[in-house]
Formats: C-alpha cells, structure tokens, sequence
C-alpha cells in the first residue's frame, strides 16, 4: 500500500487553467514537488502575461496559495479530477470512433 501511494505522489498532476477572457484552457503537468504558483505562473507566461494573471483554485474559489496548493485535500482533489477527465475523454474518443470508424475521417 505504501508503495502505491508514494508512486501516486511521484506521478505528474495535471493542472487545467482557464483564461477568463479568451475561455481558452491551458493542461500544466507539474510534478508534485514543483507544485507552486510561482512555477504555474511560469508555464502560463506565454499565454497569459503575468500582470494579467488571477489565480484562483475551485469550486468553491479561492485564491490560489501554495500552502493550498500542497494541502492534502487539494491534491486528492486535482488526481481525482485527472480520473474524471480521463474517462470523459476515452469516452469521447470511443464515440468519435463510432461516429468515424474509418481512420482519417
């Protein structure tokens, strides 16, 4: 058991970030100990200036910190929130396969 948890905890955690005024989504994978806004800030700086950014974590939303961040609820929630992601797009990967079933349509 321990060592599931400590390979969970050494996988990548993967970030959705919306960008407000465009409703562009940006995928940040961050590996757990670089986990921090700084770095998010960081990856977001080619597509969102970082005077314009507002970073805030949720529902219910809060500004995002990195004692938050690191909080073990919070990291159980974004892997759960990967699991869900995962199946919804294995899901629509399936019905686009349905839909199209011959390779290049």
């Amino acid at each position: 058991m321990a060592s599931t948890m400590a390979s969970a905890a050494a996988q990548p955690i993967q970030i959705r970030v919306l960008a407000a005024s465009t409703g562009a989504t940006y995928p940040i994978s961050l590996h757990p100990n670089e986990l921090s806004v700084a770095n998010i800030r960081r990856r977001l700086a080619g597509a969102v200036q970082p005077p314009d950014q507002i970073l805030l974590i949720g529902p219910p939303y809060k500004v995002l910190k990195d004692s938050l961040l690191r909080s073990a609820d919070v990291l159980k929630s974004l892997r759960l929130g990967d699991e869900e992601d995962g199946a919804v797009q294995q899901q629509q990967q399936q019905q686009q396969k349905q839909k199209y079933p011959w390779p290049g349509l």
